[in-house]
């Protein structure tokens, strides 16, 4: 599933003025309605809170993916934007979000999380955020995906098997989901930091990670 599938341009903000992070969410939840995957705004909208009662979904460097499974969701799908200044989200190492991604995902699966592990594989890279943030218009942006995607995938061409990394990442995503106890996450020590810190990484995650 190819992160360019499950977003259009008219899900897409760029340059949006922002207060705060509940302003964040609601904007991208009025993004998200454009897709036609959603029947009741509210009830996702309340996922999106509930999930970040848990734990803040800003990851570092000013990028965050709020994230939730609802029944409200008919089919996976995607919201963008961009600020022209960030703000307050919560992040772990202090700075302000301005580039954003929600994800959309059925109750039933671990969908969201196949998402979110492909996210992270290209946002590790520090010229795909940049060029994100470079983007003239939503077309760029999309143009942007399309073609750092294609670059992490090759293989993708003649088959839909997922490189290494990808596959890491979401083992490490199900299992820090599987420390949920009682509705709440539990805080679980793993062995590598949930991004995997490289040279060419765009952020690097705590070794704790908070992740449903």
């Amino acid at each position: 599933m190819r992160i360019i599938d499950l977003l259009s341009t008219d899900r897409i903000a760029l340059g949006a003025q922002i207060s705060d992070k509940e302003q964040a969410i609601d904007k991208l939840v009025e993004l998200q309605m454009a897709g036609g995957c959603i029947a009741d705004r509210e009830a996702y909208r309340k996922a999106i809170l509930a999930r970040e009662e848990m734990s803040s979904t800003a990851i570092e460097q000013g990028i965050a993916v709020p994230h939730a499974k609802s029944d409200a969701v008919s089919a996976p799908s995607l919201a963008a934007m961009t600020l022209t200044q960030g703000v307050d989200y919560g992040a772990m190492d202090g700075q302000p979000s301005d580039l954003f991604f929600m994800i959309a995902a059925p109750l039933n699966g671990d969908l969201h999380l196949e998402i979110l592990s492909r996210l992270m594989v290209l946002l590790m890279d520090g010229e795909f955020v940049k060029a994100l943030r470079s983007a003239a218009d939503a077309q760029q942006f999309m143009a942007v995906i399309d073609r750092f995607e294609k670059e992490k995938y090759p293989q993708e061409v003649g088959g839909t098997e997922q490189k290494p990394v990808e596959e890491k990442i979401l083992q490490v995503l199900q299992v820090l989901k599987n420390t949920e106890v009682k509705g709440k996450i539990k805080t679980k020590t793993v062995s590598e930091p949930v991004a995997f810190q490289g040279q060419d990484s765009a952020f690097t995650h705590s070794k704790t990670g908070k992740i449903k």
